[in-house]
C-alpha cells in the first residue's frame, strides 16, 4: 500500500498533488467535513477531480478543481483565492450579470442602455449552462442555493473566468437575437460596474441616513478590528435622537468581528443576549510538509494558532464565550426595529441576528434567505494554505460553533425573513432597490 502511494504520488501532476494536499489538509483540519455530504460522496468528488488534472499544471484549471470539491463542504468561512499571476493582465468580462429564474441579466454595463437586458450566450457558451458551471464553484453555508446565487449575483467575476477563458474581446447574443463583441473589461472598468449596480452596498463603510420618520443604519461590512473605534461610533448613533423607526441593512455583510453587531444589539435589548450556544476545536497535528505553507491571515495573533497546528486539539465549551460583553447598554432604543437581509448576509452579520430575534422575536427580518446559516458554521480561528506546486490560496476556518436556538431555524439553510423581499426581473428592469420600495411602505404605515 505504502508503496503504491509513493507510486501514485511520483506520477501525479503538479494539479492532481495541489489537490491532493488540500484534501489532506480538510481531513485534519476541517470542523465538520461530512455534515451536508457522506464520506462517499466526497471521495467520488476528490476522485472525479483528480481524473480530470491528470497531466495538468494550469493554474486555472487546478483552482477551478479545488473549489468544486470544497463547495461541497458547504461552509461559507472557505474560500478559494486566484494564484499569482492568474489576472496579472486581466481581460475581463465587461459585463455585470445576474441570473433570475434561469435568465441572464445585464445589471451594469458601460453602456446604459444594456442594463435590464437577457443574455442567451456568454463567448459561445449557453447562459444557463455557465450559470450551473458557476454555482458549483461557490462555498456557501449549507450548500445553499439561493445563496451560492446570491453571490455570483454581488460578484461574478470572483469565479467567472475560472470558467470562462480571459480573451481581449467577448461575443455576448441577447435574447432578442442582436450579436454584440464587447472589449475586455479592466480592472478599474469592473471596479466601475460593481459601483454602477444596484445590488452591491452603497457604500463600504456604515453609514447612518435619517429619512423622514426612518434612521437608515446601512451596515456592510463588521471589518474594522478597531473595537473602540466601533463601539463609540456605535454610541454617537444611539445618543442622537433618532426617529421613532430603524432600519439596520445588513445586505451585502459577509461578517467580520461579531462584538460589532452585538455593540448595537445592546441597545437594543432589555436583557443579556448570547449568539453562541457552543463551539468546539477538532484538530489533527499537520505535518511540517504541509504546516510550511500554513499562515495566520488578516495580522491577527498567530503563536498559539500555529502550535495548534502542531499539536493537535481537543476543546470544547458550552456558553457563550463573550457573555460579559454581551448585555444592555443605554441608552436603550425603543422604536420598532427592521433587519434588512440577502443571500450574502453571512457569518458575524448572521450571528447578530441570530441573536437579535432570539432576544426579540418581534423584530422583522426583511429580505431573503442569508447566506450565513441560522443554526451552525465554521468560524474562528482562520488560516491561510497556499498550495506547493501552484500557489492556489485556500482560506478555512477551524471552530465548530452552534448558535443558540431561532424559532423557525431550518438546519443548514439561512435566516428565513419575516417578509419575502429580493431582486427580481421586473425590479432590474425598473432599477428600483425591492428594499427600499418595502421600507418607504413600512415608513407609510403608523401600525
Amino acid at each position: 500500500m505504502v508503496w503504491a502511494w509513493i507510486t501514485m504520488m511520483a506520477l501525479a501532476s503538479p494539479g492532481q498533488r495541489d489537490l491532493d494536499s488540500v484534501v489532506e489538509l480538510v481531513e485534519r483540519l476541517h470542523p465538520s467535513p461530512t455534515r451536508h455530504l457522506s464520506e462517499q460522496h466526497w471521495l467520488d468528488a476528490v476522485e472525479q477531480e483528480r481524473v480530470r488534472l491528470a497531466g495538468s499544471s494550469d493554474p486555472r484549471e487546478v483552482t477551478a478543481s479545488i473549489s468544486r470539491v470544497l463547495a461541497l463542504l458547504g461552509d461559507g468561512h472557505v474560500e478559494v483565492g486566484l494564484p499569482p499571476g492568474l489576472l496579472a493582465d486581466p481581460q475581463l468580462f465587461p459585463l455585470q450579470l445576474a441570473w433570475f429564474d434561469g435568465r441572464a441579466l445585464v445589471v451594469s454595463a458601460p453602456d446604459d442602455a444594456m442594463v435590464g437586458r437577457e443574455l442567451t450566450q456568454v463567448a459561445g457558451v449557453p447562459a444557463n449552462d455557465l450559470h450551473e458551471e458557476l454555482v458549483a464553484l461557490v462555498s456557501v453555508d449549507g450548500q445553499q442555493r439561493v445563496a451560492a446565487e446570491a453571490a455570483l449575483r454581488a460578484d461574478p467575476w470572483r469565479h467567472l473566468h475560472l470558467v470562462l477563458p480571459q480573451e481581449p474581446t467577448y461575443d455576448v447574443v441577447f435574447a432578442d437575437g442582436e450579436t454584440r463583441t464587447l472589449p475586455a473589461a479592466s480592472r478599474e472598468d469592473v471596479g466601475a460596474l460593481r459601483r454602477g449596480s444596484r445590488l452591491a452596498p452603497a457604500s463600504p463603510q456604515p453609514v447612518l441616513n435619517l429619512r423622514g420618520d426612518v434612521a437608515w443604519w446601512t451596515l456592510p461590512s463588521f471589518g474594522n478590528p478597531d473595537a473602540a473605534a466601533v463601539d463609540a461610533s456605535v454610541e454617537d448613533v444611539f445618543s442622537q435622537a433618532l426617529p421613532d423607526r430603524l432600519v439596520l441593512d445588513l445586505r451585502g455583510n459577509a461578517g467580520g468581528f461579531r462584538t460589532h453587531g452585538a455593540a448595537i444589539v445592546s441597545h437594543l435589548v432589555d436583557d443579556p443576549f448570547a449568539q453562541w450556544k457552543s463551539a468546539s476545536l477538532q484538530l489533527e497535528p499537520v505535518p511540517k510538509r504541509l504546516r510550511k505553507h500554513l499562515s495566520v491571515p488578516y495580522g491577527l495573533p498567530e503563536e498559539e494558532t500555529l502550535r495548534l497546528l502542531r499539536t493537535g486539539a481537543s476543546e470544547r465549551i458550552d456558553t457563550e464565550p463573550l457573555a460579559a460583553l454581551f448585555v444592555p447598554r443605554e441608552p436603550r432604543y425603543e422604536g420598532q426595529v427592521v433587519v434588512l437581509v440577502d443571500g450574502v448576509t453571512e457569518s458575524a452579520a448572521v450571528e447578530m441576528v441570530v441573536g437579535l430575534k432570539a432576544a426579540r422575536p418581534e423584530v422583522l427580518v426583511v429580505g431573503e434567505p442569508t447566506g450565513g446559516a441560522c443554526d451552525h458554521h465554521n468560524g474562528q480561528r482562520p488560516v491561510l494554505f497556499v498550495t506547493p506546486r501552484l500557489g492556489v490560496p485556500v482560506l478555512m476556518s477551524l471552530v465548530d460553533i452552534d448558535l443558540v436556538p431561532l424559532e423557525g431555524c431550518v438546519p443548514g439553510s439561512g435566516v428565513l425573513p419575516d417578509i419575502s423581499v429580493a431582486w427580481t426581473v421586473e425590479a432590474v428592469k425598473s432599477r428600483q432597490d425591492p428594499w427600499e420600495v418595502w421600507v418607504e411602505r413600512w415608513a407609510a404605515r403608523r401600525d
